[in-house]
């Protein structure tokens, strides 16, 4: 097994590039899908603009659950990379593993030789990733959403999706030994960027030149591995395209997205295992509302007297 890349540095500098501010963008249409032996298997059919709200949170209540943003860079303007995968360690609280994700953002470079191409983007979760660089990833997918973002020219972009439409997308669940001792990753998630698909039979095509842009955990935590198709790029990954990210300050940098989710209907408002002042604090200020801030602990669409008791009653629970 070759050994994975380890950016430090002494050569941090010279392999990432410090990114101005994306131009912000919506899809045209996207739609549920299934990734099977490197085929697009369509669950939806194309929902166009319109039908979904295209930017931000749509959600009441959710917040950021897991957002790998902070500090982008992105490899050489030349780099070429159009199928990545990151790993998960952890998610803000337990309570969100294994949630549905009510909406994402990601942000990429495109830069096709031609000046502009048409641009699909499929973001999927895996599972399992493998810090001992065996490609577990690989399979089972756990869910995917194709994006459309029409013909677009050379460009760092960014944009929010809400995932309402199409029930959300599926988060890792367990927690696992990832096969390097003492490593346990929650899961992973990932990309390809595309220049075409058919649908109907599956088949897709790479894009000609794109990167994700990279970023560091700000919610959540994440390992600095990075898993990229550019030895060469081909759809697949190999051993020696496993590559660890951190930077002079030893943070872990990774694919570039925050995963937005509602709080579960739990005395434990924030999701973060503990029952405690800042629950009790969150009902008492929604109070007499719908939740739409939070505090609504049963999901009956007010928070009232009944919230307030199921927070009482497990007052240190998980503390």
């Amino acid at each position: 097994m070759k050994p994975a890349l380890v950016i430090l540095a002494t050569c941090w500098a010279a392999a990432l590039w410090a990114q101005s501010a994306p131009q912000t963008i919506a899809p045209l249409r996207m739609m549920k899908a299934r990734l099977e032996s490197g085929r697009v298997i369509p669950l939806t059919s194309w929902i166009e603009t319109g039908s979904f709200a295209p930017a931000g949170g749509c959600a009441p209540g959710e917040q950021n659950i897991f957002d790998h943003t902070a500090d982008l860079r992105s490899v050489r303007p030349d780099y070429h990379n159009p199928y990545w995968v990151n790993d998960i360690r952890t998610l803000i609280a337990p309570a969100y593993h294994g949630a549905r994700a009510s909406a994402f953002a990601h942000t990429w470079f495109w830069n096709p030789p031609t000046g502009s191409e048409r641009c699909l983007i499929i973001i999927f979760t895996v599972e399992q990733v493998d810090a001992e660089c065996q490609v577990v990833h690989e399979g089972p997918f756990l869910d995917a959403v194709v994006l459309d973002y029409g013909v677009l020219g050379a460009g760092v972009y960014y944009s929010a999706v809400c995932l309402a439409s199409l029930g959300g997308l599926q988060l890792p669940a367990t927690p696992a030994d990832d096969g390097e001792p003492g490593t346990t990753l929650l899961g992973g998630y990932g990309a390809y960027y595309l220049r075409a698909l058919d649908p109907v039979s599956g088949v897709f095509t790479l894009a000609s030149r794109a990167q994700p842009l990279l970023g560091y955990a700000s919610v959540g935590t994440s390992a600095p591995l990075h898993w990229s198709d550019d030895n060469p790029p081909s759809g697949s990954h190999a051993q020696d395209e496993c590559y660890r990210y951190v930077d002079e300050r030893g943070r872990a940098y990774g694919g570039a997205i925050v995963f937005k989710a509602v709080p579960p209907c739990a005395p434990d408002i924030d999701g973060n295992g503990c029952v405690d002042d800042a629950d009790l604090l969150t009902v008492l200020f929604n109070f007499g509302t719908d939740g739409s801030n939070g505090g609504d602990a049963n999901c009956d669409g007010i928070v009232d007297d009944a919230d307030l008791l199921d927070v009482l009653f497990n007052f240190g629970s998980g503390c």
